[in-house]
C-alpha cells in the first residue's frame, strides 16, 4: 500500500501555491494544489486520500475557516492547518477553539518553520496520533506579537495572554473589557451579529487595530476573541 502523505495546499493566489509545491518539490511528500475551498472539496472526494490540508485563511467566497470546518466534518482524520495573516488572527484562534483547526503558520512564513511543522504533523498522521493537541497551536498563536483576550458574550474576560496584560498594565481575568476600553462594547455587539469585526483602539496613549470573532459550538456563541495589534498610526 502506498503510504506517502498528501498534502493538499489551498489558495486563491497562484504564486503562492507554485512557491509552496517548490517548497516541498524534493520531499517525501506529495503536493497538491486547489485555488478555492470549492475545488479543495472536489480533491478529497477523489479515492485517494488527503492526509494534511493546508489551508489560506482570506480567500473570496469560502474562506478557510469555512472550507476547514467541511473537512473537520467529512475528514475528520485529516490533519488541517491555516495560513493567516495579524488581521485574521481572531477567527483562526475562535477556530482553534471550536477544533477546526489543529496548526496555525503565520504569514509570511519561515521556510524552515514551515517544513519543520508538516513533518512533525505527517509523523503524528503515521503514529495514527490524529488528535493532535490544540496547546500546539495556542504556542503558535501566543509567540505572535499580539495581545489575545478571550471574552464572554457579555464582555467579561474569562482568558488573556501576557502581551493583553503588558497593554493594560494589569492582570484581566475576571474583568469587565468594557470597563477597560469603553469602545469595546460597539465590536462586540458587532461580532456577536456578524461574526467578525474590527476597529481601532487606544490604550494607555497607544494605537490599536482591533479584531474580534466569535466562538461557536454546536451553534451557541461560547465567547469571543479579541486581538489587539499595535499601529504606529490610528
Amino acid at each position: 500500500m502506498n503510504d506517502q502523505i498528501r498534502i493538499l495546499f489551498v489558495d486563491d493566489e497562484h504564486m503562492i501555491l507554485k512557491t509552496l509545491k517548490r517548497l516541498f518539490m524534493d520531499s517525501e511528500f506529495e503536493t497538491l494544489t486547489a485555488e478555492s475551498g470549492e475545488d479543495a472539496i472536489k480533491i478529497l472526494q477523489n479515492d485517494q486520500p488527503v492526509h494534511i490540508v493546508v489551508s489560506d485563511y482570506r480567500m473570496p467566497g469560502m474562506n478557510g475557516v469555512e472550507f476547514l470546518k467541511i473537512v473537520n466534518k467529512n475528514w475528520p482524520e485529516t490533519v488541517r492547518m491555516v495560513l493567516s495573516g495579524y488581521a485574521d488572527t481572531a477567527s483562526v484562534v475562535a477556530a482553534i477553539n471550536d477544533g477546526q483547526i489543529f496548526k496555525f503558520i503565520a504569514k509570511p512564513w519561515n521556510d524552515e518553520e514551515f517544513k519543520r511543522i508538516i513533518t512533525d504533523a505527517a509523523q503524528k498522521y503515521r503514529n495514527q496520533e490524529h488528535n493532535l493537541e490544540i496547546i500546539s497551536a495556542w504556542k503558535l498563536i501566543e509567540a505572535l506579537p499580539l495581545a489575545l483576550i478571550r471574552i464572554d458574550a457579555s464582555g467579561i474576560i474569562s482568558w488573556h495572554n501576557q502581551k493583553a496584560a503588558d497593554v493594560f498594565g494589569q492582570s484581566l481575568s475576571g474583568k469587565d473589557i468594557k470597563s477597560l476600553w469603553s469602545d469595546s462594547a460597539r465590536l462586540i455587539t458587532a461580532t456577536i451579529a456578524e461574526g467578525e469585526a474590527s476597529g481601532h483602539a487606544i490604550i494607555n496613549s497607544f494605537n490599536y487595530k482591533a479584531y474580534t470573532a466569535r466562538i461557536v459550538r454546536n451553534n451557541t456563541i461560547e465567547g469571543l476573541v479579541l486581538v489587539l495589534e499595535e499601529r504606529d498610526e490610528v
